[in-house]
């Protein structure tokens, strides 16, 4: 990933605190603010605010789900609508591919349930 510089302007004498308590942690001053600012975008009250991504990282994902959909329809199976809706979210930036195992985990289940119903 990409690293930018991020200038900021506050009180020498709140520096050198921020700079002494940081070092009492073994950890450096920038590693604390990342940290800071991870912590407050993730609990953000527009619980979806998320780091915008870089054309090239939204090439790369776009590539990927074509990839992906290519190969399952060669192989003679069609995703639902719902999986195309998450494919989609995944190319644009909006969703993470931990959502696709949280949604292949529930259709998963689900057929199990199914199966379960049936051997029954």
């Amino acid at each position: 990933m990409k690293t930018v510089t991020f200038n900021i302007r506050i009180e020498s004498e709140l520096r050198d605190a921020f700079n002494r308590a940081a070092a009492a942690s073994h950890r450096s001053a920038a590693q604390v603010l990342r940290e800071l600012i991870r912590h407050f975008v993730e609990s953000a009250p527009q619980s979806k605010v998320k780091p915008q991504l870089s054309e090239t990282k939204l090439h790369e994902r776009r590539r990927a789900v074509d990839f992906v959909r290519a190969n399952t329809e060669m192989e003679g199976f069609f995703t639902d609508d719902d999986f195309k809706t998450l494919e989609e979210s995944y190319a644009n930036g909006e969703s993470e591919i931990e959502d696709f195992w949280q949604y292949i985990e529930k259709k998963i289940g689900h057929l199990r349930v199914k199966q379960d119903v049936a051997g029954q």
